[in-house]
């Protein structure tokens, strides 16, 4: 599976990019929304992992709806340090149904992975 990972902490870039390229994931990282969008130009991925706020307030849901002009499938999970009711309403009318809160606990964003992995290749 094909995995854009997007968040402005250059520790949690690679130590996710080293975890999924360990489990077999075809991993590209960007530190910022911009870079993202550029990644989503010129390549398909089947997964964003992507940060809320990035260079901008809600930044990340830009770059999923970026992804999601180009490839209205892609799965999307969003990472946040924060989040109030109205993120996750924003969130549900995104159709982003995986929010997790910084830190992230490894094992529950590994299962939540392998979980969009399967529901693409069944």
């Amino acid at each position: 599976m094909r995995t854009l990972i997007v968040d402005d902490e250059p520790s949690v870039l690679e130590t996710y990019r080293l975890i999924l390229e360990q489990l077999g994931y075809a991993v590209r990282v960007a530190a910022s929304a911009r870079q993202a969008k550029g990644l989503l130009d010129g390549e398909r991925f089947d997964l964003v992992l992507c940060d809320l706020t990035l260079e901008e307030h809600h930044a990340g849901f830009g770059v999923i709806e970026h992804a999601r002009r180009a490839n209205p499938g892609i799965a999307a999970i969003l990472m946040t340090g924060y989040a109030d009711e109205d993120v996750m309403k924003i969130a549900e009318t995104k159709d982003i149904r995986t929010v997790f809160f910084k830190p992230v606990v490894l094992e529950d964003l590994l299962r939540a992975i392998d979980d969009i992995g399967q529901q693409s290749n069944p």
